[in-house]
């Protein structure tokens, strides 16, 4: 994972692949010292900075962490997939900075097929800084909950989540759901 100017890099390389309709894997690992259950928060940071700009058709997670019971490194925040974002995806991720925070806003969010309404992520990026909710996000009541690990390993993830903070500390990433 990344934070500050490496990660501003990493999702214009993503939102670029998608212009150019090529293929992005988003790979992320902790070099195996952990594994994705202990990691809940990092794993949050991950998905919220991947779905900064996502494309349905060219955007590919990988996460790797220390091996998981079954072996399958899927984890279930991977089941919420987001469409129709509100705002096209921007030339730079500059353009989806709001008050110190990126945030990226879609139509339609869904949880294992099932349409779960709006959601928004949102990532803070600096390694220092706090920043203020923007108020486009007042209108979002829930966070994403994980828990556990690997989608075969008992891991969940809910769009119930705890209601969104007033403020987001550094290397932080949320989804956020109606």
């Amino acid at each position: 994972w990344e934070t500050g100017n490496a990660w501003q890099l990493n999702e214009n390389l993503q939102l670029a692949a998608a212009a150019a309709g090529k293929q992005f894997f988003c790979y992320n690992n902790n070099n195996g010292s952990q594994y994705g259950s202990g990691v809940i928060a990092l794993r949050e940071y991950i998905y919220a900075s991947f779905l900064m700009s996502f494309s349905p058709t060219s955007s590919v997670l990988w996460e790797t962490f220390y091996t998981t019971p079954s072996e399958l490194h899927v984890y279930p925040e991977t089941n919420i997939v987001p469409m129709n974002p509100v705002v096209s995806a921007p030339s730079d991720i500059s353009a989806l900075l709001s008050g110190g925070l990126y945030v990226r806003e879609y139509a339609n969010c869904y949880l294992s097929g099932s349409n779960v309404g709006p959601c928004a992520a949102v990532v803070n990026s600096t390694t220092s800084s706090t920043y203020s909710m923007p108020s486009m996000t007042y209108s979002y009541h829930h966070t994403m909950a994980l828990s556990g690990g690997g989608s075969l390993d008992g891991g969940t993830v809910s769009v119930t989540g705890s209601a969104p903070p007033s403020t987001v500390g550094p290397e932080t990433g949320l989804v956020l759901f109606k």
